[in-house]
């Protein structure tokens, strides 16, 4: 039998094992002889772990300017933009998409991170009028934390980008699970912020299934929203949580 790669959650910029020393197999559908890797099958602790990166990073990322932060995402589309075959080619093998339709979805990603890239050169906020002349009225956009992103197979690399953006322009940190049956795009996508030397902790990858990290990241007292694409049950199920507890939550 040949050997399998074996592939880390990215906490705190660091390849990590889960704490459960347990791993999972990814398998191209079209060929389930074609084993794409083994990995991490994490539970809550680690979901615990990859949230205290994020918003101990928070503090430094939030404080950077908007225009720094842009930079990042600028560098990661230029990143994503020469190594786009191989993204293509990965989303193809692990999801079954076609490659005409993969290289589609990398030209979208790319042009994501392009717009919230520039994003972060625009005014953070407004200035409203006043009735006195005295008093200077303004609104001004500030990160709300740490930001959970649980995603799903169909398009594994648009779709935690799509959500992903716009979070960090504005100075937020994220937490993103990918979907079980799609690992190695979540990782694809840890390899290219740790490419382009994001700090630490501002992007953290756990994989694993929905029922251990996916509710994990949902009931996190240390997550401050929530971005899900799935089934309607389970974000059903989400909306209750969160609202409950007063936790943002976007849900397609």
């Amino acid at each position: 039998m040949a050997e399998r790669d074996t592939f880390m959650n990215y906490v705190s910029g660091n390849w990590v094992a889960a704490s459960t020393g347990k791993v999972s197999q990814s398998s191209n559908p079209a060929d389930l002889d074609d084993v794409i890797g083994e990995f991490q099958a994490s539970n809550s602790a680690d979901v615990e772990s990859a949230v205290g990166a994020a918003d101990e990073a928070g503090r430094a990322w939030g404080s950077m300017s908007a225009l720094a932060r842009g930079g990042y995402l600028l560098a990661a589309s230029e990143y994503l933009n020469r190594n786009a075959e191989r993204y293509a080619q990965a989303i193809t093998r692990e999801c079954g998409k076609a490659i005409v339709e993969a290289r589609g979805e990398v030209g979208r990603a790319v042009a994501l991170l392009q717009y919230f890239g520039v994003e972060g050169s625009n005014p953070v906020g407004d200035v409203v009028p006043s009735v006195d002349p005295n008093i200077l009225l303004y609104t001004k956009r500030v990160p709300i934390g740490v930001v959970s992103l649980i995603t799903p197979w169909n398009f594994p690399l648009a779709i935690p980008i799509w959500k992903m953006a716009p979070a960090l322009v504005y100075g937020n940190t994220i937490v993103l699970k990918p979907a079980s049956a799609t690992p190695h795009l979540g990782v694809l996508i840890a390899e290219m912020w740790d490419a382009v030397g994001l700090p630490a902790g501002v992007f953290n990858l756990v994989t694993g299934s929905g029922g251990a990290v996916g509710d994990a990241l949902v009931g996190s007292d240390g997550v401050a929203a929530v971005s899900f694409t799935g089934s309607t049950a389970i974000g059903m199920g989400i909306a209750a949580s969160a609202a409950s507890r007063g936790v943002k939550f976007q849900l397609e």
